[in-house]
């Protein structure tokens, strides 16, 4: 036997007090009125989500712009994909609950992680686009 039973024991009574250790700050505080910060949060993303909306629209439908790079419409495009994960818990309507179910858990973590995996490769193909190719590719503009 590897193992005595007095070493598993005194390991897993370790490993015990890891797992339950809590926070000596306690939960998290937000103030006298955490509903209005938490709706001023979501309003100036809600916002932010409209700018980069309206802007991508622009440079879709306008005819006198010059055409930009295809991997700079793909950056917008993900950076307002990305609006929408911090807003799940208002569209869920659980703001305010400090118990949050797991699977608005779940989506939003999945989401996020997906996200900011997809806007650094974004920004990646899009440096190397500017870099490798410069603006003398077809006369087309970066930003």
């Amino acid at each position: 036997m590897l193992f005595s039973r007095r070493s598993s024991d005194a390991s897993f009574s370790r490993l015990r007090a890891v797992m339950t250790y809590t926070s000596t700050t306690g939960p998290l505080q937000l103030g006298s009125n955490p509903r209005a910060l938490q709706l001023t949060w979501f309003t100036l993303i809600i916002l932010g989500q409209t700018g980069i909306m309206v802007l991508l629209f622009t440079m879709f439908t306008s005819n006198t712009l010059v055409p930009r790079l295809p991997v700079l419409y793909n950056l917008l495009f993900i950076t307002y994909l990305d609006t929408h994960v911090y807003l799940i818990l208002l569209y869920t309507g659980e703001y305010m609950n400090p118990a949050i179910d797991s699977v608005t858990c779940l989506a939003q973590a999945a989401l996020k992680h997906g996200l900011d995996a997809a806007f650094i490769l974004s920004t990646f193909f899009l440096v190397f686009e500017v870099d490798y190719f410069g603006t003398s590719r077809n006369s087309v503009l970066i930003f």
